[in-house]
């Protein structure tokens, strides 16, 4: 979570970058990979400041790409065990779950839909520019794009839950091959052998042939209220 370490210029402090770089040495010194990414600055939160909405990109474009930059460039001379993901769960100005304007109060509208979908491939693109514009190793850095609030687009029960896979765009890259998508996945036990088979029939279908995909959260729901996440 970054917002609460920026000053008003958009700069992070310089104590809590060093306690990520503290962290990112742990994990690569114990043999792993690190992901970086910008994670609570998105979601259904009311200090949500990366919101997946064309005129929020606008507006806060400079801010984003400037952090991505500030992280881009402590790192530039990690090796591949650092990757960088774009953003965690982006949801719409609805805070929408499953696709966006889910929770739009007077129903579905294809056109601010649309603009929802173009503000979440807008801050891909921001991403993929600003990591790249620093050099060094980020100009191979294996980069990730999430899908609209991380969904897989399983489910029949209504007929947008497929557009975050749809409407989701491969970032255009100086680099060719260093781009992945993340997906999120929270099963039910009861169902799911055939959800996850349903899973990975989506992203084969959708995202593979694009570009990789990872499933960077992962949980079982015991019922459709409660997750237990591993």
């Amino acid at each position: 979570t970054w917002f609460q370490e920026m000053d008003a210029d958009g700069k992070v402090n310089e104590a809590f970058m060093k306690r990520i770089h503290e962290v990112v040495d742990y994990v690569i010194d114990a043999g792993l990979y690190c992901i970086i990414n910008v994670h609570h600055d998105t979601g259904a939160n009311d200090y949500a400041w990366v919101i997946a909405d064309y005129d929020n990109y606008e507006k806060t474009k400079a801010r984003y790409e400037n952090l991505w930059t500030q992280i881009a460039n402590e790192f530039k001379d990690y090796d591949q065990h650092l990757l960088f993901a774009a953003y965690n769960e982006m949801l719409d100005k609805y805070q929408s779950w499953c696709f966006a304007m889910f929770q739009r109060p007077d129903g579905y509208d294809k056109d601010e839909a649309d603009a929802a979908y173009q503000g979440l491939n807008n801050y891909a693109q921001s991403f993929v520019n600003a990591v790249r514009a620093t050099g060094s190793n980020n100009e191979q850095r294996n980069l990730i794009i999430n899908t609209y609030c991380s969904a897989n687009g399983i489910g029949n029960w209504n007929d947008h839950l497929t557009d975050v896979l749809t409407e989701i765009q491969m970032p255009a890259d100086v680099t060719e091959g260093h781009i992945a998508f993340e997906v999120h996945a929270y099963p039910n036990l009861a169902s799911g052998k055939n959800e996850v088979e349903e899973i990975i029939n989506k992203v084969n279908t959708y995202l593979l042939p694009m570009a990789p995909v990872i499933t960077g959260e992962w949980g079982t729901d015991l019922n459709e209220d409660i997750a237990y996440r591993i």
